[in-house]
């Protein structure tokens, strides 16, 4: 018979969960912490994360939320908007 094990992590070390699972079978996660990635906005319509990895995103229209993401795909935090605003760029 199997035991059930819970892991609480902070929302970045999900990343570290799915290499865990596939190694240790089924582990149900509780996240805790309130860390955040914000997402900016440049003048050109691209969206870059506040942790650094990765690429910038480019969305045909709308913004990273309006098209599904809830957390950032590279640190695993809450994603949190940041539009660019024209009138406070020079």
């Amino acid at each position: 018979m199997g035991s059930h094990r819970t892991l609480k992590v902070t929302p970045g070390g999900k990343r570290a969960l799915k290499e865990f699972a596939l190694t240790n079978g089924s582990v149900a996660v509780e996240v805790v912490g309130g860390h955040a990635c914000t997402w900016k906005e440049d003048e050109n319509s691209a969206w870059w994360s506040d942790c650094g990895e990765g690429l910038g995103f480019e969305f045909t229209d709308q913004s990273p939320k309006a098209n599904g993401f809830k957390y950032c795909p590279y640190c695993s935090y809450e994603l949190v908007e940041k539009k660019y605003d024209e009138t406070a760029s020079g």
